[in-house]
């Protein structure tokens, strides 16, 4: 194939319309009205506050005991309520908690027992522990007190858990359903 070099007027015309095209490039944006979106999307978020601690309300307080329920009042046990969180509607409101024990000393045939007072911080206007249920706990947790008396929750963990165990609760401010409380 044999290359030709290029005419003067066709090297113009290319030139000329590299040059028309910027120009129109530069230009549009003048002319272009920005656009937005002609619908809204649903969008639900949920979040849970878990900055610091909160003391618990009440006498939340927790033993080291041995595997046969005898108290070991040597080994010192202290309670730190670190995240508490509610949402819903009045008869369909949920909401958790995360108690932090600390039992220096606890023996791996020992188990923590506790008498705790659920946290309110932040529960809606609306919520009541009047027909409250405890729905799940963690940790091998037995818990041995009646829901009538929510906000109070007595058990215990399973034994073998450390010196840092903790405690998960789910409840909910219905009864309905299987419970972890009776």
């Amino acid at each position: 194939m044999l290359l030709r070099r290029p005419d003067r007027l066709g090297l113009a015309r290319a030139v000329g319309l590299v040059a028309l095209f910027l120009a129109a490039v530069v230009a549009l944006p003048a002319g272009v009205a920005p656009t937005s979106a002609a619908w809204t999307d649903d969008v639900r978020v949920r979040a849970t506050a878990t900055a610091g601690t909160w003391a618990a309300p009440g006498a939340s307080t927790c033993t080291v005991r041995h595997a046969n329920g005898t108290l070991d009042a040597s080994k010192p046990c202290t309670v730190t309520w670190t995240s508490v969180s509610f949402w819903g509607s009045a008869g369909r409101g949920e909401g958790n908690a995360l108690a932090d024990f600390s039992a220096p000393g606890i023996a791996n045939n020992q188990y923590v027992a506790f008498d705790l007072t659920l946290p309110s911080t932040g529960a809606p206007s609306w919520w009541s522990w009047t027909s409250a249920a405890v729905r799940t706990v963690n940790n091998g947790a037995t818990v041995t007190s009646s829901c009538a008396l929510l906000p109070r929750l007595t058990g215990r963990l399973a034994g073998n858990l450390g010196t840092t165990p903790n405690l998960y609760v789910a409840f909910s401010d219905y009864r309905t359903g299987a419970t972890a409380c009776s």
